[in-house]
């Protein structure tokens, strides 16, 4: 009776720690890729980069910006790509296209933002 107790107890344990283990699993879906070695530098500079194309009124489907950062040596391009409106706020979608230092392969990404009615632009998810 001891032994099933025991047995039971771990499954239980075992099944309950399991959704927390794939929840977890789903917070950084770029875990182990080439975007989880941007630095914050990085990522501050593809911001400034970015910005111009989708904070204009009326943006241009092609206009593109690069960016670069010398000190990690990581480098791209971002290209809007689409305007749409979203719940009536407007939207833009942004192609980058990422060259990771020490990273075999370029990274694309594409990323949604859009302008929510205190005038800030936000990541759409």
């Amino acid at each position: 009776m001891t032994k099933f107790l025991g047995y039971a107890v771990f499954t239980f344990v075992f099944l309950l720690a399991l959704p927390a283990h794939l929840a977890q699993a789903q917070v950084n879906p770029f875990q182990n890729t080439a975007v989880e070695k941007l630095t914050d530098e990085d990522i501050e500079i593809i911001k400034k980069s970015a910005a111009p194309l989708y904070q204009v009124d009326d943006p241009a489907i092609g206009d593109s910006a690069t960016w670069s950062n010398p000190k990690s040596g990581n480098f791209g391009t971002v290209e809007l790509v689409d305007v749409y409106d979203w719940r009536k706020m407007p939207c833009r979608k942004l192609q980058h296209l990422m060259h990771v230092k020490d990273w075999k392969d370029a990274v694309r990404m594409t990323v949604d933002r859009c302008k929510v009615p205190s005038g800030e632009w936000k990541i759409r998810y």
